[in-house]
């Protein structure tokens, strides 16, 4: 990954719109350096909403052709119709029901699924490190998916959120996240949420 060092100023980096970070990308600042985020700010959508803001690539196609067998609560072994190519040990894969109101019948986008982290894979078999939490019966709309992850860092900064801002967007917003590390990091002058992971 990347690094991106601010050194400390004494009007600090004044910003009008929010940061996109690169995916593997980092934050390293000296010690008292701040990005000043009050007043309007512009680019926010409805997914790279923070003031900084990085994401992974998330959900990849479905793997090994689809389920040969359900998935049952407890089981840490995943069988496919075919060959699983491109999974590696420690990969991030996210076991879902594409059925719109498969987890919760409030609104059709709220799918049941839940992220796994991969053991090991022998031709067209998975196993996962810990065992499902949930379980995947219905082979026509349940899939095991790869998800593209971000590793950041954000060190040694404070953040002076958009005081103006009603929309409730967090200060720093990081999506299909894995190592990640905020370290003496503080948000000042914000009504958003902070810092959503």
């Amino acid at each position: 990954g990347r690094t991106v060092y601010f050194p400390k100023t004494v009007a600090g980096y004044k910003v009008s719109e929010a940061i996109n970070l690169p995916a593997n990308t980092s934050i390293d600042a000296e010690e008292g350096a701040f990005i000043d985020g009050t007043g309007a700010i512009t680019g926010y959508s409805s997914t790279a909403n923070g003031l900084i803001y990085s994401a992974g690539s998330g959900l990849g196609a479905s793997l090994g052709g689809g389920l040969s067998a359900a998935i049952n609560k407890g089981d840490k072994s995943i069988d496919f119709t075919s060959l699983v190519v491109g999974v590696v040990a420690g990969d991030m894969v996210c076991l879902r029901n594409t059925a719109d109101k498969s987890w919760a019948k409030h609104r059709a986008y709220y799918r049941q699924g839940e992220f796994a982290i991969v053991k090991s894979v022998l031709d067209k078999t998975m196993t996962l490190h810990a065992s499902a939490i949930d379980s995947y019966s219905d082979l026509s709309t349940c899939e095991v998916n790869l998800v593209g992850t971000t590793t950041n860092y954000i060190r040694n900064l404070t953040i002076k959120g958009n005081n103006a801002d009603l929309k409730n967007y967090a200060a720093i917003r990081i999506q299909y996240g894995r190592g990640i590390v905020i370290e003496n990091v503080e948000i000042d002058e914000s009504s958003s949420s902070g810092i959503v992971v």
